[in-house]
């Protein structure tokens, strides 16, 4: 009996640790179908948009990155809160933000709008600011978060946060 329950325990254990290690796992989105299940529709064809505009550079195409969401989705909802299109909101700079989240970044970088368009009419008005547009084309960043947030008054604030991660050096 006990060495029947220590088999059950075992195998219990087991299952749960290949669960929690395919959890984690998803947190990584990279293909666009898993980005289907992580991010709204409106974020997923902002990232579609983006990464079509790359295509035709031929650069490499972005991946989601869901730490990078969590940052883009608090920066829109910060921006809406206060009604303020910005950078730097309550003086939490995009360096701050990427320090204080753990993203160990090489490149990083940000785009901000605010407009009541749809995800065509920002990825536009984004490629027409040279800024915006050295963002969505810089062939240094690997990763992108998209976050998009609804004020009172019906303004949308949009937030694209890309990356490239810090690779830990070769001993």
């Amino acid at each position: 009996m006990k060495v029947l329950s220590f088999k059950v325990i075992f195998v219990t254990i087991f299952v749960l640790f290949i669960s929690i290690t395919q959890a984690s796992e998803k947190t990584a989105v990279s293909s666009p179908n898993q980005v289907m299940d992580s991010i709204t529709a409106e974020e997923a064809e902002i990232f579609k948009l983006t990464n079509g505009k790359r295509r035709k550079k031929g650069l490499k195409l972005l991946k989601v990155n869901m730490q990078l969401v969590c940052l883009a989705r608090k920066q829109s909802a910060n921006m809406a809160r206060h009604h303020q299109l910005s950078h730097t909101v309550n003086g939490k700079s995009l360096a701050y933000r990427i320090k204080k989240s753990g993203y160990p970044y090489r490149h990083v970088g940000e785009n901000v709008a605010r407009s009541k368009g749809t995800p065509h009419h920002i990825v536009r008005m984004w490629m027409k600011s040279q800024g915006h547009r050295v963002n969505i084309l810089n062939p240094h960043f690997r990763e992108i978060g998209i976050g998009i947030a609804t004020a009172e008054n019906g303004d949308k604030y949009y937030t694209q946060v890309y990356g490239t991660q810090l690779k830990a050096r070769r001993k």
